[in-house]
């Protein structure tokens, strides 16, 4: 049960990389065909809700960086004032691992 956790967790982020690849590569014309696809589907409003789904990601985004800054923040705060060695790279490091979804 464990290894096909570790197994999936690993096939999850393979995926991930691949997919991001080819969104990075590919996004301007991927882009044109989602709106293309959806002008045909949904006519005029294609574009308000491209826009809208686009607004949507981003704030999302900087929800979750702003997020992670206020909990490496606080964590570094807390890791001055217990006199911790490296608190501030134990600061990065929180930023950092607050990034990963672990739900």
């Amino acid at each position: 049960a464990r290894s096909a956790q570790i197994g999936g967790g690993i096939l999850e982020l393979t995926l991930s990389i691949v997919f991001a690849f080819f969104f990075y590569r590919d996004g301007p014309r991927l882009a044109a065909f989602v709106l293309s696809l959806l002008e045909r589907l949904i006519g005029d409003r294609a574009q308000y809700y491209l826009d809208l789904v686009a607004g949507t990601v981003q704030r999302v985004v900087n929800g979750v960086i702003g997020t992670a800054a206020a909990q490496a923040l606080l964590a570094l705060i807390g890791f001055l004032i217990a006199g911790i060695p490296g608190a501030l790279v134990l600061g990065i490091l929180t930023f950092l691992f607050s990034l990963i979804p672990m739900g």
